[in-house]
C-alpha cells in the first residue's frame, strides 16, 4: 500500500530554521536571524488561511528575516494545487 506522507506546513518549515524557539501565548517567539539578536523579539504565528506570520520587533522586514532563513517569501504560504499566479497584483475575474 502507498502511504502519503503528511507534507510539512509552512510554519513547521520556519521553525525548523529558526533559533532558540519557544511556544508563547499566541504562537511562537524565536531569535530574529535579520540581526544580532539577544533577545527573542520574532514573534512567528499561523494565519487561518496557513500562511506564516512574522513579526520582528526589532524592526527587521519580513523580506529580510525570511533571507536569512534561506527560505523566499512564497514558502510562507501553504501550497494549493489550484493556485495561479496573479500578475501585476491584481485578480481578474472571469469574463462576462
Amino acid at each position: 500500500m502507498n502511504q502519503r506522507k503528511n507534507p510539512i506546513t509552512p510554519l513547521q518549515r520556519v521553525l525548523e530554521l529558526l533559533p532558540d524557539v519557544r511556544p508563547s501565548r499566541i504562537g511562537y517567539v524565536a531569535l530574529c536571524p535579520a540581526h544580532d539578536d539577544n533577545r527573542a523579539s520574532l514573534s512567528i504565528g499561523e494565519g487561518n488561511d496557513g500562511r506564516v506570520l512574522l513579526h520582528c520587533f526589532a524592526g527587521c522586514h519580513v523580506a529580510d528575516i525570511v533571507a536569512a532563513t534561506g527560505l523566499e517569501m512564497r514558502d510562507l504560504f501553504p501550497r494549493t494545487r489550484n493556485r495561479s499566479p496573479r500578475r501585476g497584483g491584481k485578480h481578474h475575474g472571469p469574463h462576462a
